[in-house]
């Protein structure tokens, strides 16, 4: 009897020729490997200390097992034993059937270009690397607008923001004042022209549309100008991601949308990097608590396919991550709530932690399609039933002193 002891089988997993499952253990760990017992069910039984022939035996380092070769639509039989380096060879668990069948993943089914600026694994992110220098140009040429001249003093800081969200905090002194919003939005990425995303990821069979993600972020904006109304130039990011299973294919080899794989799971992983501006209508901010505005943003967004817990290659030449460029114009309304909590926003103004704290909603038109090009369409659909791509957002806006 050894230390290490077979817990239970979990994450069993039959599709494309293939067996995985992880085998799940307790006890010591250290040095210790898995050994399998595996064949087709029609070749006998595999009760009993030994592993008969013809059936197959092999030694796995890792917990996370993975038998392929195997034919599809054939019953395969399997049990394991641990293997503890002190104390030998443990039992085997009680044998279990899995039959490998054929099945699609969320990239099989792609038959278009995919994205723009793919990366891989290995890379910091080529795509994201581009648009933040172009969100910096854009940064430039309009704070020249307001500015006669771009002294270091104001371009380390505008620097640090692009590279790291986390040094925002300490980039904002040049601008002036600054606002924080902490956001959430209803999206949904308009990938219908491809089957993919309604069928693999959506929750329940009368989801015609695939399910609604909430897009959750975080912007920075700083003051330019204020006469009548102020302008603001900020950066936004927000992420999301959305789950769902492998499809079995029908009679035709295609793509069941109403036979989902359990234990095969797809994910799509999304993020956005929006340079903006925006324009508040607010001299009557101090009497009149509504703050209607506008902003326009152009938006990068990565995306990221994964399938049981791995990059998506799938069977085509498609890249499973990558980036595709586009725009917002928004309009918008911010709820001042200082007459919520009147005596906590004057403490609050005195220690300079924020002058004011808003309600916001906005609605956006958001096409992300790397302006026409070929390849996925990450713009939002409406989730109103619209053929408009809309987006609903809502949040709190802090504006610091």
């Amino acid at each position: 009897i050894t230390q290490a002891q077979i817990e239970n089988i979990t994450n069993r997993s039959a599709a494309n020729n293939a067996v995985s499952f992880t085998v799940k253990s307790k006890g010591t760990s250290s040095g210790v490997k898995n050994k399998v017992c595996f064949g087709k069910a029609s070749d006998g039984t595999i009760e009993g200390d030994d592993c008969p022939k013809p059936f197959e035996e092999k030694t796995y380092n890792s917990p996370e097992i993975s038998i392929t070769g195997l034919d599809n639509n054939v019953e395969y039989r399997f049990k394991v034993r641990l293997i503890v380096a002190k104390d030998g060879e443990g039992d085997w668990t009680d044998p279990f059937n899995e039959t490998p069948i054929p099945v699609a993943f969320a990239l099989n089914t792609y038959n278009g270009k995919g994205g723009d600026l793919a990366f891989n694994c290995n890379q910091s992110g080529q795509g994201s690397g581009v648009f933040l220098l172009m969100a910096l140009l854009m940064m430039v040429l309009v704070r020249r607008m307001s500015t006669a001249s771009l002294s270091p003093r104001i371009m380390a800081p505008l620097f640090l923001l692009l590279v790291s969200l986390t040094e925002a905090p300490l980039a904002h002194a040049e601008f002036g004042q600054m606002n924080i919003g902490l956001l959430g939005a209803m999206y949904r990425p308009d990938l219908d022209n491809e089957p993919f995303y309604k069928c693999f990821f959506r929750r329940s069979k009368s989801d015609n549309n695939g399910p609604i993600n909430p897009l959750i972020g975080i912007e920075f904006d700083w003051h330019l100008w204020d006469k009548l109304g102020t302008v603001q130039l900020g950066f936004g990011t927000s992420y999301t991601f959305v789950t769902g299973r492998a499809l079995q294919l029908n009679a035709d080899n295609e793509p069941d949308c109403d036979a989902p794989l359990e234990n095969s799971k797809v994910s799509l992983h999304m993020y956005q990097l929006r340079p903006q501006l925006t324009y508040l209508f607010n001299p009557f901010a101090e009497h009149f608590p509504l703050v209607p505005y506008v902003r326009g943003a152009l938006v990068g967004q990565g995306y990221m396919f994964f399938k049981n817990g791995k990059s998506d290659t799938g069977s085509t030449s498609i890249k499973p991550n990558g980036f595709r460029f586009g725009y917002q114009a928004a309009v918008g309304m911010m709820l001042m709530l200082d007459f919520l909590e009147p005596g906590a926003v004057r403490s609050a103004r005195g220690e300079g932690l924020f002058n004011h704290v808003y309600l916001k909603g906005e609605l956006a038109y958001t096409k992300i399609d790397s302006f026409g090009r070929p390849g996925f369409n990450f713009s939002a659909k409406d989730v109103m039933g619209t053929d408009w791509p809309l987006m609903w957002t809502f949040g709190l806006v802090f504006e610091l002193p």
